[in-house]
């Protein structure tokens, strides 16, 4: 069966994130860019500038639901969600965890569980495991830009069947960007995440070959209190609205399809909690059955050991 044309606008997306990038300036990132103290007057506000998180400037993002994400952190994620198509559903629970080891680079191994098929019960499964690394090629803080490429290896937990993950490797290139450079002080809390990446199983390709492209356009609410100086009240201070879309376009069969998340986020200097309502569109190439209600904890852990009265290092 011959191969379909790759589509332009996939590699037009790809030119895009890279001329942005050039564009910005971007300089080598030092450690005091990428780890760094606020403020005292806007860390008396929300905390979080306090934390080790990382960013850009006065930047901090949050950590998205869908997209992939250019901070070298420190961190637990845990992923449940539960999904429906008809009158069939399904829950699983991916996890990973993200070992910051230089002020450019990190390592993250996740797993996935899924729960028993509607139809019968049964045991929880492990559907694979993956290793990735991520590097911080470029940052800006005065325009709030963060720049990283990821490469990902997945495997399979079992024989790689339908159901489960094939062994595959996985390229991304991820870009942050925040708006606080903008003349309008209410669009400064704006900011906008986005990775192109190929996903590619060893075993058959071209065939199941994907260009997955990720959007997420946020506003943070504790960046307009702490940063731009509006009066926020206290308990929305650390809530960031955000609308993340993700699309795969497989590139042997010229058909695409993906979703559109819904979230709010509420950040604190330990944790992230993050509530997702999640509409399919498009072919089954998009990895997903059906519409979805999900949850997004994840643990910064160098702030947890902190407040249990450890000194950790920014490593």
């Amino acid at each position: 069966m011959p191969r379909a044309p790759q589509r332009r606008p996939c590699q037009a997306a790809l030119a895009a994130v890279a001329a942005a990038a050039a564009m910005a300036g971007m300089a080598r990132p030092a450690a005091a860019q990428v780890i760094s103290s606020a403020p005292a007057a806007a860390a008396a506000k929300t905390g979080i500038y306090e934390s080790f998180l990382p960013r850009a400037g006065d930047r901090i993002f949050i950590e998205p639901l869908v997209g992939k994400d250019a901070d070298i952190d420190n961190q637990i994620n845990l992923v449940p969600y539960y999904g429906w198509a008809g009158n069939g559903h399904d829950w699983g629970v991916p996890v990973s965890i993200e070992k910051r080891l230089t002020t450019r680079f990190s390592m993250e191994a996740a797993t996935q569980f899924d729960g028993p098929p509607a139809s019968r019960a049964g045991a929880w499964t492990d559907t694979g495991w993956g290793l990735q690394g991520k590097y911080l090629f470029g940052l800006s803080a005065k325009r709030e830009i963060m720049a990283s490429a990821i490469v990902k290896g997945n495997a399979p937990a079992g024989p790689p069947i339908a159901s489960q993950n094939p062994w595959a490797l996985n390229e991304y290139l991820v870009f942050n960007k925040g708006f606080g450079d903008l003349p309008q002080e209410w669009l400064r809390p704006l900011a906008l995440q986005s990775d192109v990446g190929a996903e590619s199983p060893f075993a058959n390709a071209p065939a199941g070959r994907y260009l997955r492209t990720d959007l997420v356009l946020e506003y943070s609410l504790a960046y307009l209190n702490d940063i731009v100086g509006a009066p926020v009240p206290p308990g929305w201070r650390q809530v960031t609205p955000a609308v993340e879309w993700r699309n795969r376009e497989d590139w042997a069969q010229g058909e695409d399809g993906g979703f559109l998340s819904w979230e709010l986020n509420w950040q604190a200097k330990t944790w992230q909690l993050s509530l997702a309502y999640q509409n399919p569109y498009g072919a089954a190439v998009s990895g997903f059955a059906g519409t979805q209600v999900q949850l997004y904890l994840t643990l910064y852990y160098d702030n947890l050991l902190q407040q249990l009265g450890f000194n950790p290092t920014p490593y």
